[in-house]
């Protein structure tokens, strides 16, 4: 399965998991090392982000509503 770096954002780089029993990820683009509770952290973060911010586009005021 491929996963995007949270640190790099590459969709075409590779990310490996560590298998020392660590559950530590890391890209094969950028060398960044990362745990998976970074990884929870950033997407709860991006989610709540992003989902304020569609819930603003999409109550925004249309063409065919401002008439």
């Amino acid at each position: 399965m491929n996963a995007i770096c949270i640190k790099c954002w590459n969709p075409d780089a590779l990310v490996k998991m560590h298998l020392d029993g660590s559950g530590d990820f890391e890209c094969g683009e950028c060398e960044e090392t990362f745990t998976c509770e970074e990884v929870r952290d950033t997407l709860d973060a991006m989610q709540g982000k992003w989902a304020r911010l569609i819930g603003w586009a999409e109550s925004y005021p249309k063409d065919e509503d401002v008439k």
